[in-house]
Formats: structure tokens, sequence, C-alpha cells
């Protein structure tokens, strides 16, 4: 894909061509820069210069548009390029932890 404003680089980890786009909420996303059947993204594009928008491909109807997939479904190393959590998501109560039972 080689519209005006989409520059392919490549993916950090695997090398991969990429297409940078944005989400609805304004996040980049990569996406892989070949069309696919299975794809559930559609790419809007934008003014020169601004990456397109992604939108799900089923909320346009689709039918006919072409169809893409974010790299993340597909790059073998996507784990290492999530953002790292903000800690253990069940956390214990410290008010209950080292608490003896005394009946």
């Amino acid at each position: 894909m080689s519209e005006p404003g989409q520059k392919e680089t490549k993916c950090r980890s695997c090398g991969a061509p990429i297409l940078w786009a944005e989400t609805e909420k304004g996040k980049n996303i990569p996406i892989d820069p070949t069309p696919v059947q299975d794809g559930n993204l559609v790419l809007i594009l934008r003014k020169s210069g601004l990456p397109p928008i992604t939108m799900f491909a089923d909320r346009l109807d689709g039918k006919g548009l072409p169809r893409y997939k974010s790299h993340f479904a597909t790059c073998p190393n996507a784990g290492s390029h999530r953002k790292k959590s903000g800690g253990p998501k069940n956390r214990s109560n410290p008010s209950t932890e080292n608490r003896s039972n005394s009946d």
C-alpha cells in the first residue's frame, strides 16, 4: 500500500514492514501493509501527511474495502511491545496480611 502520507517502516523487533495508523481514540497502531481477507481493520485516509485512521471493518459494513490486521496480531515478538502494567492486579489487602486469627 503506497498512498500519500502512508510511509512504510519496519518493525523494530521482527523487521517486517509496517504502516503506522491511528485508532479512533488517537493512539498509534502498527498495521501490516498488505490487505488480507480475514483482516478486521479498514484504513480511512486523511489529508496528506496525517496517518490514516483505523476502524473496525464491521462498524463500517466494510464490503469491498481492503481489510488489514494490526501488526500486534501477527508479530512474533508482540509481547515485548506491550506496556508493562502497574503491578499485580490481585494485590492482597495490606491491612489483612500478617493478621493472626485469634478467637
